[in-house]
């Protein structure tokens, strides 16, 4: 089902959700975010604010929709201000706002969002300003939240929500579904070469201020907050989008901050795992450069709420050095497991049922190992399954045999017999992602 601008849709009693984009300075931004953060008003509390900030012109809203008639699944879209701009000569490109959310009824009052975004501006001939994101957020029941930020130095714009009427006793919702979800805060700075290697001197037990003097020593380029689902890719751009004519035609160059970000929380909560895909160019080039201009690709796991420091991979030899540092917070749900444990000593072919708990680094470094016999045509939407992995390091499943990983517990439940799961123990051994089981929040 897709429904339009406001009005476009009947309107029924029960859930709705309503969504606000807002731009504001970073001052603001932060006064807001800190008021969501802490929990210290209500819905209608931060409602009113934020219209009292509009008024007084401290705050500009840039979009408002709200969908009165939420039915788990569905999908909705909005758009704004949609049109076509000759954005060259003969070039013509769409320009507005889009968004189309799909929301998922949760227990608890918890409702997943599906969400994505895009609002493209004209600034002038041959610049088009593109934010965007495609992602998913776990939103709890009548309270405003935000779903993602862009922004630079000297301004913010928010993308917010807000679900109510949801009745959880009554909502359904599926196992595979990621009950866990990380919001990772975003800053691209240009740091001094010499400043970076004396941050490379810091020890675990200085690292924190070390990270705290980088940021201060350095420039701010861009900033970005994402919040996504533990296992879910999830994307957001900042650009401006080049378009200049070349020997094959019109060609558009991104001019910005773009990050694609895979994230996994440990089963108990207290690690994160983050896959890092970005790629920057500086907005006031005089012309579009030899993309990237500045490259980012990382992965590593880290304690929730430390900041990841990741200096770019492919840059120019010459200037400050682009870094984009990055701090992922967990927000963990209670969940119960699907089926009770099973540890008994089976007989030979005997199939059994196990859960295993496991390192956020799990399919990462599974990956690693069998990921290109897994998966010969990776898609950035597509990984390959944990069976295909573990068929590509040797271990066999036979027919009534299974393996499947659930991202919201970081759990893997396996069916085989007493050699797969001895197999699989050595597999988690070999790779040092084992996790000793203890009891879950």
């Amino acid at each position: 089902m897709l429904c339009s601008v406001i009005g476009a849709c009947p309107v029924h009693a029960g859930p709705a959700v309503d969504i606000r984009l807002v731009k504001t300075d970073t001052a603001t931004a932060a006064f807001i975010r800190k008021a969501l953060d802490e929990g210290r008003f209500t819905a209608a509390e931060i409602e009113d604010r934020t219209d009292q900030l509009i008024k007084g012109g401290k705050v500009s809203e840039l979009a408002r929709f709200r969908q009165a008639a939420v039915t788990s699944g569905e999908r909705y879209e909005f758009s704004k201000d949609t049109a076509e701009v000759e954005a060259a000569d003969g070039v013509m490109l769409p320009v507005g706002i889009t968004l189309e959310i799909e929301p998922n009824l949760g227990p608890e009052g918890l409702v997943e969002l599906r969400f994505a975004f895009n609002r493209q501006l004209p600034v002038r001939k041959n610049r088009i300003e593109v934010d965007q994101t495609i992602s998913g957020a776990m939103l709890k029941e009548n309270a405003w939240e935000i779903m993602g930020t862009w922004g630079d130095a000297s301004e913010s714009m928010m993308l917010m929500a807000h679900f109510s009427g949801h009745d959880a006793k009554g909502a359904r919702y599926d196992l595979s579904d990621s009950l866990r979800e990380i919001t990772c805060e975003g800053e691209l700075i240009l740091c001094d070469a010499n400043d970076l290697k004396t941050f490379a001197r810091a020890t675990p037990a200085t690292r924190v201020k070390a990270v705290a003097w980088l940021r201060e020593r350095g420039d701010p380029v861009a900033t970005s907050g994402l919040r996504f689902l533990a296992g879910r890719m999830s994307s957001q751009k900042d650009v401006l989008d080049w378009i200049h004519d070349t020997k094959d035609g019109w060609h558009t160059t991104p001019l910005g901050l773009e990050i694609e970000l895979l994230g996994q929380v440990g089963p108990f909560g207290e690690l994160v795992e983050l896959d890092v895909n970005a790629s920057w160019s500086p907005r006031d080039l005089p012309k579009p450069p030899e993309p990237p201009f500045a490259e980012f690709r990382h992965a590593e796991t880290v304690p929730a709420g430390a900041t990841l420091v990741i200096e770019a991979k492919a840059r120019t030899e010459k200037g400050k050095v682009p870094v984009l540092f990055l701090t992922p917070h967990v927000r963990t749900f209670r969940e119960g497991d699907a089926e009770a444990t099973e540890r008994i000593n089976p007989k030979p072919g005997v199939i059994t049922r196990t859960w295993y708990f496991v390192h956020p680094s799990f399919m990462r470094k599974l990956n690693e190992a069998g990921g290109a016999k897994a998966n010969p045509d990776p898609g950035v939407f597509s990984p390959p399954t944990l069976e295909a992995l573990l068929k590509a390091v040797g271990m066999p499943f036979p027919a009534g045999t299974q393996a499947l990983f659930y991202a919201s517990v970081c759990k893997v439940f396996l069916s085989h017999d007493s050699k797969g799961h001895a197999q699989f123990q050595a597999i988690l051994d070999q790779h040092g992602t084992a996790i000793q089981e203890r009891k879950t929040e």
